[in-house]
């Protein structure tokens, strides 16, 4: 593995690389408040394997890349797309294919959107064709995120300890029970803290996507011809699987893959599916 830190448009963004340069390139996007570091070492190794060069990258915001004043400086997705778009650059990839799950699924849409001549093919995990509140009509918040919004936000904490109770209670409430390995996540989320330039920041990206436009994707995505996979479980408690499902019915080449025990994470029985996205038939 290697890493590069990419500056572009006054900001630093982390990223690291695994396998060949000379095989094709997947780029990995995390969702909203999460390092890189969250994608599975064993995912990764897969992808590797399968003869791909593996990116993945820390957001604005969080990790090891730049934190700043979102009051002083505010973005949105858009902005967020620009820095998947400068990773690329900085690895001199052309061409990728690109893996997003949450909000990383969003960027990856408009990376469908605004680049489709830099991807090769988009897998979409979890994750909405809409932006601002994130939800419509005819497609309402999950259960978990409705909690979220309605208890509005929550103060800092004060140590590292508070911290991790906190993220471990969020993303056991995100996971499916039967394959969540809490052993493993305490060691993630033990680094994630260690490694933060400022850990309190990473809330900005909520506030990225609701000031976000359009607030709704699909007519741009019915426009998309870039070879796409949905993923999604069954028992997502953020974006319920009409959200998943809405993408597949909106975007010509998506094909959708439902895994009914899924919540919000990533539990390893979807990884193959993940690999076998990148290699379409």
């Amino acid at each position: 593995m290697s890493q590069r830190t990419i500056a572009h448009n006054g900001i630093e963004i982390w990223s690291e690389g695994f396998g060949d340069p000379a095989d094709p390139a997947v780029l990995l996007i995390m969702g909203a408040t999460a390092q890189g570091i969250i994608w599975p070492i064993p995912l990764i190794e897969k992808l590797v394997a399968s003869g791909k060069h593996v990116l993945r990258y820390d957001h604005r915001d969080v990790g090891q890349s730049t934190c700043s004043d979102f009051n002083a400086n505010p973005y949105s997705l858009d902005e967020l797309t620009e820095d998947a778009v400068a990773v690329l650059d900085g690895w001199n990839i052309e061409r990728a294919h690109v893996i997003g799950v949450s909000m990383g699924g969003m960027i990856a849409q408009l990376l469908m959107i605004n680049v489709p001549d830099r991807l090769i093919t988009a897998t979409l995990i979890s994750t909405s064709p809409l932006a601002g509140m994130l939800f419509s009509e005819d497609l309402p918040l999950g259960p978990f995120l409705k909690a979220m919004n309605e208890a509005g936000p929550v103060a800092a904490a004060k140590t590292k300890q508070e911290w991790m109770a906190r993220q471990i209670d969020f993303f056991t409430a995100l996971a499916d029970p039967a394959a969540l390995d809490k052993t493993q996540l305490q060691r993630t989320l033990s680094e994630v803290f260690d490694r933060a330039n400022d850990i309190e920041t990473a809330t900005n990206h909520a506030r990225a996507i609701v000031r976000s436009q359009p607030l709704d994707r699909r007519p741009m995505l019915a426009a998309c011809t870039t070879p796409t996979t949905v993923l999604h479980g069954g028992r997502d408690p953020i974006f319920s699987l009409v959200h998943g499902q809405a993408i597949a019915d909106t975007v010509p080449t998506a094909k959708i893959t439902v895994f009914d025990r899924m919540a919000h994470d990533l539990p390893e029985y979807c990884w193959d599916a993940i690999v076998q996205s990148t290699s379409p038939s």
